[in-house]
């Protein structure tokens, strides 16, 4: 899985400006889907999930997940270490929370953040309308492709919270694209919630 946060990383950094390597989109949504796949399917044969007892199944999700975030956290540390060795930030929240929504953001996906709320005691939420990642999940498809696009949210979530961590803004951040009161999926809406860590 290293070569699949390599190959990640130099996709994260897939912004247009000559010079920069490119990476097609279409291969980081396959990378992505192929990382998901494989994490979950890592500890059985294809089918096996179903015969799986309720307890190991979840135990399966946890270690997908935690794998998945972890390797965002990777990436998204990295880039930032590059993304940062040409800007000065003063090491203040906010600001981190701004250079995540522009620069970072910007880098990754071609485009800032549609919205950025915060409450001002250390939880921000970002919103983003139409998440690149997301654009092929109908919010009214199957439960798998609901359960594929929450996985992939893992890598992102990964990835802000290592942009966080490398900016020394330790914090957790939570993805979500379901509406509570509606009871109804938002996809390709997503919105991150970014929550420092109390020192």
């Amino acid at each position: 899985m290293a070569s699949a946060a390599a190959a990640a990383q130099s996709a994260a950094g897939a912004a247009g400006a000559p010079g920069k390597r490119l990476v097609n989109d279409v291969c980081v949504d396959m990378l992505l889907l192929e990382a998901s796949s494989y994490l979950l399917g890592r500890r059985g044969k294809p089918g096996e999930a179903e015969d799986l007892e309720a307890e190991n199944f979840r135990e399966l999700h946890h270690s997908a997940i935690a794998r998945l975030e972890s390797l965002g956290w990777d990436v998204g540390c990295r880039l930032t270490e590059r993304l940062c060795q040409t800007k000065l930030l003063s090491g203040e929240p906010l600001e981190a929370v701004k250079f995540i929504c522009k620069d970072f953001w910007t880098e990754v996906f071609r485009k800032q953040i549609d919205k950025l709320q915060t409450d001002h005691r250390g939880t921000f939420v970002l919103r983003e309308l139409n998440f690149k990642w997301l654009a092929k999940y109908a919010p009214d498809k199957s439960r798998t492709d609901r359960n594929l696009a929450w996985f992939t949210l893992q890598f992102a979530c990964g990835l802000v919270r290592g942009a966080m961590a490398t900016l020394n803004q330790p914090a957790t951040v939570k993805a979500d694209f379901w509406d509570e009161k509606t009871d109804r999926s938002l996809l390709p809406a997503v919105s991150f919630t970014i929550r420092l860590k109390q020192a």
